[in-house]
């Protein structure tokens, strides 16, 4: 699986790259950005759950799906899919990505489990944070094995990267830093956060932020 997991990654990465220099000039343009910092808690999101289309040189590739649900105790339930099928360089590969992820109201990682299928093999994890490590054990076909990484600070999913700044504030010139544990990969990563515009465009009502967003 982890060829199939790394193939994904660079494919991925690499469609995202080409889109964004591409298509970001053709559709978006400049806004007058808001005087008031915007930001809200977790309890406090006017929307909690966002579908979005995913699209590569103008055409429908697939679309993702993220819920944000409170739990009884206090901690945070992120459910996310994402589905698409991926013509590249000649290649074409089919992706379905499921994970369920359990936050703090800080959005930093108490546990998961995620289900990775990809062109017919699937891939399962499962992870927990216990003292200072985050355990995960991974299985498919061939073999179930378990990895244990130290971790000092927080570490979050990466289906809260998108939330990461409308909870620590929204506002041009903004930077952000922090950790997230990556299925996909199976790593630890840092992202890196900038938000470098207000924009307006005809495919959606009223103004956004522009983030740019690296990992890896």
């Amino acid at each position: 699986m982890k060829p199939a997991v790394t193939l994904f990654k660079l494919l991925l990465l690499g469609a995202l790259a080409i889109a964004v220099s591409g298509c970001a000039g053709r559709y978006f343009k400049p806004a007058a950005a808001p005087a008031a910092v915007d930001r809200y808690a977790l309890v406090e999101l006017p929307h909690t759950e966002h579908w979005t289309g995913i699209v590569f040189n103008g055409a429908k590739i697939g679309f993702a799906h993220t819920r944000l649900s409170a739990l009884p105790d206090g901690d945070f339930e992120i459910r996310s899919e994402a589905s698409l099928l991926l013509q590249f360089l000649g290649i074409e590969k089919r992706f379905r990505l499921r994970s369920i992820d359990v936050v703090g109201p800080d959005l930093a990682l108490k546990r998961f489990e995620a289900n990775h299928h990809i062109d017919g093999s699937d891939l399962y994890l499962e992870g927990e944070r216990l003292s200072g490590e985050l355990r995960v054990r991974i299985t498919n076909a061939e073999a179930v094995r378990e990895h244990r990484y130290t971790v000092d600070d927080a570490v979050l999913p990466t289906s809260a990267i998108l939330l990461y700044p409308t909870t620590r504030g929204l506002e041009v010139g903004r930077a952000y830093r922090f950790k997230v544990f990556s299925t996909e990969t199976q790593q630890i990563s840092e992202v890196e956060q900038r938000i470098v515009g207000y924009q307006t465009s005809e495919l959606f009502e009223g103004e956004a932020y522009k983030i740019i967003t690296r990992l890896q």
